[in-house]
């Protein structure tokens, strides 16, 4: 029994989830409601990070940043003297900025290419979907926006 109503609880798989955020940040792109749609990409893509952490793969970001160690080992300075941290922190920007405010460091403004970074959410947590076999039903509709919109 639930706090407000008589309704069991609904058991969901973590997968389901992130396929359904993914899904709905699509559809919320193509509405042009693009913030709302970053962050459900965002939310997305942590869970199916998740879930290939846990099944003892790497998340797509830590394999970047595996390359971007093996790189500056051979002493090429790739991406100067950023840390793992600051790199992490700077990714993810856009989506914590969205989804936080921390009184006394953030203005009541924010500046933000808001179609350029809703997609590379979507394109960011769909690479990771894929890592698990998963494919949104609606990507073939974001595809046929974004194709020629960015790339023709």
């Amino acid at each position: 029994m639930g706090k407000f109503t008589d309704d069991p609880p609904r058991i969901v798989a973590k997968r389901d989830v992130g396929i359904l955020q993914l899904e709905d940040a699509i559809r919320l792109f193509l509405e042009k409601r693009y913030l709302s749609a970053i962050t459900l990409a965002g939310a997305a893509d942590a869970i199916f990070c998740g879930l290939i952490e846990a099944a003892g793969g790497k998340a797509p970001s830590e394999a970047t940043w595996a390359q971007v160690e093996n790189i500056r080992s051979l002493g090429i300075p790739l991406a100067g003297t950023i840390t793992k941290k600051e790199a992490f922190k700077h990714w993810n920007e856009t989506r914590n900025r969205l989804k936080h405010h921390d009184n006394g460091k953030d203005s009541y403004l924010l500046e933000i290419f808001e179609i350029d970074e809703a997609y590379q959410w979507i394109d960011r947590a769909r690479h990771s979907a894929r890592l698990l076999d998963i494919e949104p039903a609606n990507m073939l509709d974001f595809d046929s926006c974004v194709i020629p919109w960015f790339f023709l």
